[in-house]
């Protein structure tokens, strides 16, 4: 088997059901589907047993987490490759194929993404450099800017994501990693509830001198925060519990103090 693809699934049926389809239907290397559900109350389990018998789906006996939930995932499947995927996004057609080649093509690259751009075709920022302090307000301000409706310099980062990258993490919601890299990482750190976990894990990788790198001839459509609606400040906490659990494991003790302070005063 060449790839596993993963999907985490929490009470998102019609997303995770448009997400099935389109790998399905957009996939030509030889690949299985797993579906680890996290406790849905939505009928998500029976309605993709039912949809799509092919599907392999995992009930978790509560909400695991993001990371946890594919850990556990992992270890059913079979792929030399393997590839997390959102509940709340679609690939565009040939966007595996893309990426499997990728990895055949450069054996230096242990984790690499797709692009990843929002359903009415704008392009979503979805990696980046490791995280520090200085890097926080970078991304922050450039967060305000995009959201602020600054497409000017969306599309100058477009055009930066129009070559393959070099970077420091790609998104947990379409990431793609070899199977060996993953294993020998122990999978994703589950005390990170959700967040930080890709970035984490991107960071392990290099310091085992692997490169992660971005493959924009791959792409898939992003709604985002689809698989967290409604669920703001539960997830703020969590954001910054996982925030924390990053900056103790990579970064030194005065960093750690400027993040409870920076935490602190930006409530």
């Amino acid at each position: 088997m060449v790839l596993s693809v993963v999907i985490v699934s929490y009470n998102t049926r019609d997303l995770l059901d448009r997400c099935v389809h389109s790998v399905i239907a957009g996939t030509t290397v030889a690949h299985e589907i797993i579906v680890a559900d996290n406790a849905s109350s939505d009928g998500s389990a029976g309605h993709i047993r039912a949809q799509f018998p092919g599907v392999r789906v995992l009930e978790l006996g509560s909400n695991l987490g993001f990371g946890a939930a594919n850990n556990a995932a992992v270890k059913i499947s079979s792929g030399e490759l393997l590839m997390f995927l959102n509940s709340d996004t679609e690939i565009r057609p040939q966007a595996m194929d893309r990426m499997a080649a990728f990895f055949q093509q450069h054996p230096q690259v242990g984790i690499a993404a797709p692009n990843v751009v929002y359903p009415d075709g704008r392009f979503q920022p979805a990696a980046g450099a490791l995280p520090g302090l200085l890097q926080e307000f970078r991304d922050r301000r450039t967060h305000r800017r995009l959201n602020a409706g600054d497409e000017a310099l969306r599309m100058r980062l477009r055009e930066q994501y129009s070559r393959p990258q070099r970077v420091g993490w790609v998104t947990g919601g379409c990431l793609m990693i070899r199977r060996s890299l993953f294993t020998q990482l122990n999978g994703f750190d589950e005390e990170m509830f959700m967040y930080f976990e890709d970035k984490d894990l991107c960071k392990r990788a290099q310091d085992l001198h692997w490169q992660v790198m971005t493959v924009p001839d791959a792409e898939i459509v992003h709604v985002l925060g689809g698989s967290s609606a409604g669920a703001g400040g539960r997830l703020r906490a969590v954001y910054r519990q996982s925030q924390r659990r990053y900056y103790q494991k990579h970064l030194g003790w005065l960093s750690n103090q400027a993040l409870l302070f920076y935490q602190a005063v930006s409530k």
